[in-house]
């Protein structure tokens, strides 16, 4: 296992305006990152995490981390010629001005979210969450046991980063925003979100 420090993988990527392999110790990773419409900041409590902010727009996933499959890293470097990266979220708020994502869907008793991959649409359900926290118009979320990005093993598709605001079916709403037919977000505004990461 390698572990660096947060502001090294930041000031490896602060400069660069679109998506990027991160390369450490001339090994490249598996993670590519854009920075180019999100702000980090370091997290002073842990030596690998840090705080990202980014904008949520409605349907959308998060670019600013995505990560290669195994075939495509085992096809482009070489089986055991690069960097695994294990990106965990362990917090997350939602800040909107549209009321009803702070407002739980219906037979909820508080709203509910999950920060996970973009590839899978199971049947996975919503962590519940805690209106008006930290600040005035926002949810908070803890981490969940899906929210942890490492690559596809087997498989040459990419996966992003994805704030979940419904359930699997479309009738299984977690806020109280008017209905969507995508898991992503039904509102528009801001997520910051709490990582951890390690390269293996």
């Amino acid at each position: 296992m390698r572990v660096f420090p947060t502001w090294s993988l930041l000031v490896l990527t602060a400069t660069v305006s679109a998506q990027s392999r991160v390369v450490l110790g001339g090994v490249p990773s598996n993670l590519l990152l854009d920075l180019s419409s999100t702000v980090v900041a370091l997290d002073t409590t842990t030596p690998d995490a840090f705080f990202a902010l980014m904008p949520i727009v409605y349907g959308a996933t998060f670019d600013f981390a995505v990560f290669d499959g195994d075939g495509t890293m085992n096809l482009t470097f070489g089986s055991g010629n690069w960097l695994r990266c294990r990106m965990v979220a362990t917090h997350w708020a939602y800040l909107s001005n549209d009321a009803c994502a702070h407002q739980p869907g219906p037979g909820l008793s508080v709203p509910q979210s999950v920060l996970m991959t973009d590839y899978d649409w199971g049947l996975w359900s919503g962590m519940s969450g805690s209106p008006q926290q930290p600040w005035p118009n926002s949810t908070l979320f803890g981490g969940s046991p899906w929210s942890l990005l490492q690559g596809l093993p087997g498989t040459f598709s990419q996966e992003r980063w994805q704030l979940r605001t419904r359930g699997y079916y479309t009738t299984d709403l977690w806020n109280a925003c008017p209905g969507s037919l995508s898991v992503a977000p039904n509102f528009n505004g801001w997520l910051i979100a709490r990582f951890t990461f390690v390269f293996i």
